[in-house]
């Protein structure tokens, strides 16, 4: 998102009471700022609870294949760290 909508990150990450840093980053000559939330316990418990049921049309439909697949490879990422 531009920087200049960082007040807008700041709101959802208080709002979902989120624990990961904004990050500020250029590129190009223009400034970009990005909530990274990598914690897959995080995007289970806070992200997809508050996007279902939000969302129409393709957005949904992407959505919807995305969620699909983060949860068919769940397993697969917690056994991953172990080998």
């Amino acid at each position: 998102m531009p920087v200049e909508d960082r007040p807008i990150l700041e709101a959802i990450k208080l709002k979902l009471n989120l624990k990961e840093r904004i990050h500020e980053y250029a590129h190009q000559n223009r400034h970009y700022v990005i909530l990274l939330v990598r914690k897959r316990s995080t995007i289970e418990s806070k992200l997809i609870p508050a996007l279902e049921e939000r969302l129409w049309g393709i957005k949904k439909q992407h959505f919807d294949v995305w969620k699909k697949k983060f949860f068919e490879n769940k397993f697969k990422y917690i056994y991953r760290q172990y080998i």
